[in-house]
């Protein structure tokens, strides 16, 4: 009876304690066990320790602490997270599911083992520590910038104007406008020395370096001048292809404006006058075999010369350029359909096939189908006629033109002076009639030590779209001019400067890239005389821009260029004492 009373007693006090389970929180939709949910003093915290980068992603990544998890979904990818070896698994079929109690009508019968609120302490399952083999590597350090870099260009498509207007004006004794002092188009303008050029493919390049004295408000280290020379390919009149060439010229009464620039005459020419004289410097570029088309326009378009076929005697030709009179409106659209009309009429495959309009591109009569120039770019699957154009006057409607050569796939330049004119149609002609790279851009790496502190170029960026792509036409050289400044590096030498050309090849708008790379050892004291010329040069048009005062240029010309001497630089210094006078520096 005792046992009995003993047996009682135990079971009621089993009972209770089965009951007093309910009181535990639920699990959270485990399998088979309704809304039962884990409490968050149920996980085993992970231990501390360093988490993975951002850079890397880990695939471990860090569990925030007393986060409920569920029992039975897939494990959060947690670092080292891990449920207790006596998390509760779920219940056999035969228990109680749904969103009932634990507990049944046979709540006092033995049962599957459920959770307590209090459970006992699990032991712990051992956790990797993560290894230099493992996933999880401690955060790299970022690499150190060895280099710097900038995109830029130097601008050949427009007018060389500037240079002859501020050269005029200074031995005129007046100053020169600061809008003239483009300084990339003095160095394009100029002619500098070959020497030591490498093909890189396409181009050829040469750089030279020279170091000299601290700059101004620099106290210690050195200036480094860097020059650099491309060049594209010779193109001569032997070797190039014939041409079917028809010109359209503008004759409206605006080509009637006179230009800036005072010949050795003492008067003003026209525009016309201008285009004149370019037309008949044109022929000395003939050679047998091309033919020559030539379209006026002004209100309406006319045929002046068609089918002209060179043969070594250019007089018909010539007698039609001189006999040109203004007149009338300006409908660009008529002369354009004319001329293409008269191109695809003499249309030959194997020939340079172009169009190249002379005017000051201000259409006051009619609207210009810049689809009538595109079309023509392909004929019969190969290439067609393609568009050029000189623009005339200060103020040519350069917008216009440029978006008329683009349709062309063709070049244009700005013409307000005769010699503009006659280096247009001699030296630059080939540039007009077929170029040599499309889109070109320049990018210059350099070692970090070396701080970019000045340059001619006409634009520079290191966002390569900020930076316009320009064409490089054949018989051409640009010459780069850009200064850096350094202290004392020991290892700044053996470090290297790498100029990318980036371009499209004309006929088939492949893209392409030429590399040139040299230590600064090895073109230091290189193209010496090249470097000087360009900085007499650009010391002038930093002078006219305010951007260097009279005192610093002295001072530059006494201490770095004071004993120099080349006829280019002669030129340049003189034209800088000129303009000393101008501002009284003494």
């Amino acid at each position: 009876m005792k046992f009995r009373s003993i047996l009682t007693l135990s079971l009621t006090a089993l009972t209770l304690g089965v009951a007093g389970c309910q009181q535990a929180p639920p699990l959270a939709n485990a399998p088979g066990t309704g809304n039962v949910q884990l409490g968050s003093n149920s996980i085993t915290p992970p231990p501390k320790g360093p988490l993975p980068t951002r850079a890397t992603d880990s695939l471990l990544k860090p569990v925030a602490e007393n986060t409920a998890i569920a029992v039975g979904a897939p494990l959060p990818a947690g670092k080292n997270a891990i449920l207790p070896p006596n998390a509760p698994q779920p219940l056999p079929a035969s228990g109680q599911a749904g969103g009932g109690s634990a507990t049944g009508a046979n709540d006092s019968a033995l049962t599957a083992p459920v959770l307590t609120t209090q459970p006992v302490e699990p032991t712990p399952t051992p956790v990797s520590t993560p290894t230099p083999a493992s996933s999880v590597q401690p955060s790299a350090e970022p690499e150190k910038k060895t280099t710097d870099y900038f995109y830029f260009s130097y601008d050949d498509s427009a007018s060389t104007a500037g240079v002859e207007l501020t050269k005029y004006a200074l031995k005129q004794g007046f100053a020169p406008t600061v809008s003239w002092a483009r300084p990339w188009e003095f160095l394009n303008y100029e002619s500098f020395v070959k020497q030591g050029q490498e093909s890189t493919g396409l181009f050829k390049v040469s750089m030279g370096l020279w170091q000299h004295g601290s700059a101004e408000g620099q106290e210690t280290g050195n200036t480094y001048d860097l020059g650099v020379h491309v060049s594209a390919p010779e193109l001569d009149a032997q070797q190039r292809q014939n041409l079917a060439l028809t010109l359209v010229v503008d004759v409206s009464g605006s080509m009637n404006e006179q230009t800036p620039v005072v010949t050795d005459d003492g008067r003003s020419p026209s525009l016309l006058d201008v285009a004149k004289a370019g037309l008949e410097s044109l022929a000395g570029s003939f050679k047998p075999g091309d033919v020559i088309n030539l379209v006026t326009f002004s209100t309406s378009a006319v045929v002046a010369l068609e089918n002209f076929t060179y043969e070594g005697d250019a007089s018909k030709y010539l007698s039609v350029v001189r006999s040109l009179q203004t007149q009338g409106g300006t409908n660009l659209d008529a002369g354009i359909r004319t001329a293409y009309a008269l191109a695809q009429k003499s249309y030959q495959p194997g020939k340079i096939n172009r169009v190249l309009m002379l005017t000051d591109a201000f259409a006051n009569i009619g609207q210009v189908d810049s689809s009538v120039i595109a079309q023509n770019t392909r004929i019969n699957n190969a290439e067609g006629i393609y568009f050029s154009g000189l623009g005339f006057g200060p103020n040519f409607n350069e917008t216009f033109l440029n978006k008329l050569t683009e349709a062309g796939r063709g070049a244009y330049f700005s013409v307000i002076t005769r010699n503009d004119a006659e280096r247009a149609f001699k030296e630059r002609f080939m540039a007009l009639m077929t170029v040599a790279a499309r889109d070109v851009q320049f990018r210059l790496d350099y070692p970090i030590a070396l701080k970019h502190a000045m340059s001619a170029a006409e634009q520079s960026s290191k966002v390569q779209s900020e930076v316009q792509p320009t064409n490089f036409s054949y018989n051409t050289s640009q010459y780069f001019w850009e200064r850096f400044q350094a202290g004392d590096d020991a290892s700044l030498l053996e470090q290297s400067l790498t100029l990318t050309i980036m371009y499209k090849d004309p006929q088939t708008g492949e893209a392409k890239e030429e590399v040139y790379k040299r230590t600064l050892k090895e073109i230091l004291g290189k193209d010496l005389n090249n470097i000087k010329d360009a900085r007499m040069i650009t010391l002038l048009t930093s002078l006219i821009k305010k951007e260097l005062t009279p005192e610093a240029a002295k001072q530059e010309l006494n201490k770095d260029l004071g004993d120099y001497a080349s006829a280019l630089s002669s030129e340049y210094r003189k034209l800088i004492e000129s303009f000393f006078k101008l501002s009284n520096t003494p």
